[in-house]
């Protein structure tokens, strides 16, 4: 990814459907932008050609991108395997979920690689994120919070770095895959 010098890059990572808030963070890009011009959006993953709703979902977003004239901020990089390289080049990672997370994997990926992140406090991503702590949680449709939380991590590198450290010593700490095998072996031994 390179788009020149100076350009902070904010990304959403995962399947593309209705439920996820690509449409969300497509609206909040707009309102980043027109205070913040050097940044782009990155929307890493696909829809199902196995599910209509999710292609017919991807065609809107794409549109709406169309329609806000944000074709030069928001990029569709499709579905990918080198996910980690393209984690570590973002400075936020959003995860914009408007239902439910089960538990929300990426935002762990992005805490581990050092990536602020943005997240629903829908589901499992509330039990992951300390708003304000190791990162902020924002109702996505919300879509001018969602701008401002953007903002005030773009803008401030002490909180960008507050949340950086924060985060990888959460992962460290209660999601490291030694340690949780430990408990639940420990969970197994007590039962």
């Amino acid at each position: 990814l390179n788009l020149g010098e100076g350009v902070s890059f904010v990304g959403m990572v995962g399947r593309i459907d209705w439920w996820k808030g690509q449409d969300h963070f497509i609206r909040a890009a707009a309102k980043v932008t027109a205070k913040l011009p050097k940044t782009r959006f990155l929307i890493i993953g696909s829809s199902s050609a196995h599910d209509p709703k999710t292609v017919e979902f991807e065609k809107k977003i794409r549109e709406l991108v169309h329609d806000l004239n944000l074709e030069r901020e928001v990029f569709f990089l499709g579905f990918r395997t080198e996910v980690p390289p393209l984690l570590r080049q973002l400075s936020i990672l959003v995860h914009a979920s408007t239902a439910p997370e089960p538990f929300g994997r990426v935002i762990l990926e992005a805490m581990a690689a050092g990536v602020p992140v943005i997240a629903s406090p829908f589901g499992g991503p509330a039990e992951i994120i300390e708003d304000g702590r190791n990162g902020f949680l924002v109702d996505p449709n919300d879509h001018e919070l969602l701008a401002r939380s953007i903002c005030r991590i773009l803008e401030h590198s002490d909180l960008a770095s507050k949340f950086r450290e924060n985060g990888i010593r959460t992962v460290q700490k209660h999601f490291d895959l030694a340690k949780v095998a430990k408990r639940i072996e420990k969970l197994y031994e007590e039962g």
